[in-house]
């Protein structure tokens, strides 16, 4: 892949494609807080008896959901580079 050093042209297609990325990126973000926010706790707060399973199929699918959007951010971000590249170089 070479190496693109060019200013951003910040024509309509250029305004389209910073305007999209914001909102992949405020759409992750949601995501990762929504994630994070989940409390392993919650059982016990709602006065359930949770086994340490419970506990450990927590962390799995925390750690299952951030991979995902961790995957999403990569793919997106190589997408949108190869795209950047192509319109304005």
């Amino acid at each position: 892949m070479h190496t693109c050093v060019c200013t951003f042209r910040a024509g309509s297609a250029g305004r389209a494609v910073v305007h999209d990325v914001e909102t992949l990126v405020i759409e992750w973000t949601h995501q990762v807080r929504e994630v994070l926010k989940k409390d392993s706790a919650q059982p016990l707060l709602e006065g359930l008896n949770p086994t340490p399973y419970v506990e450990i199929e927590f962390w799995d699918a925390k750690a299952q959901n951030l991979s995902c959007i961790f995957d999403q951010v990569n793919l997106s971000l190589f997408f949108v580079w190869f795209l950047f590249d192509a319109i304005h170089c």
